[in-house]
């Protein structure tokens, strides 16, 4: 059977899916070669046709959570006023599902207290991930006039992220979801969002608020490398 590059391409990308699927459900400590490879009808020999490391996969991992996260941010985002652009990625971002479902979890809210731990290249791209949220979040900000807006953007990312990972220990729903929702408020009031809204139901069919806004539209995220 002739090689083809583009199967095995497939196959990597299959296996760094599946990694990325098993880091955020259990830690670096659930990422197990035999494990990953036989979930995916693959041979614990045939990873190293792949990978040179679970090191090296971990990174890749890491890189595809932040990866899907950021196309999320874009699909909340894209086409809509630059303030109401930034409520709609608070709305969407401090939610249930976001608390409950795991495998679908951003990197910061579920990773970031394994990083000092994890292997330096697995540091390095967990860094860059959470500089390319903070840019394009920074590039938002800066557009509506705020000074320091990568600062602003980094304590905002910190609180949300942390809001859910908190929210995840409070064995009581209605105190964890009051949670959520007081990191909205405070996240929003430290943007200068204000307090004019219009109600917009989320995807996991709860009601948001959306802020009223400039009627020009802004695709700056696209623009984030």
């Amino acid at each position: 059977m002739p090689h083809n590059p583009h199967h095995k391409a497939r196959i990597r990308q299959s296996i760094v899916f599946e990694a990325a699927r098993v880091l955020r459900m259990g830690g670096p400590d659930a990422m197990g070669v035999a494990a990953i490879m036989s979930k995916l009808g693959l041979t614990h020999g045939g990873f190293y046709a792949y990978f040179r490391s679970i090191d090296e996969l971990m990174a890749e991992a890491i890189m595809e959570i932040f990866n899907q996260h950021y196309a999320r941010m874009l699909r909340v985002t894209e086409g809509h006023a630059p303030d109401e652009a930034l409520v709609r990625f608070i709305d969407s971002y401090l939610v249930p599902r976001h608390r409950d479902v795991f495998e679908d979890s951003c990197a910061l809210a579920t990773l970031a207290s394994y990083v000092p731990h994890m292997p330096k290249a697995s540091r390095e791209r967990f860094a860059e991930g959470t500089v390319r949220l903070e840019t394009a979040l920074a590039k938002i900000l800066a557009t509506l006039g705020h000074k320091q807006a990568m600062e602003l953007a980094s304590c905002a990312l910190a609180t949300m992220a942390g809001a859910i990972s908190l929210s995840r220990t409070i064995p009581d729903k209605h105190s964890s979801d009051a949670l959520l929702d007081a990191a909205k408020a405070t996240v929003k009031n430290q943007l200068g969002l204000g307090k004019s809204s219009i109600g917009i139901a989320s995807k996991d069919g709860s009601s948001v608020k959306h802020q009223v806004g400039s009627k020009s539209k802004s695709k700056m995220l696209s623009k984030v490398d």
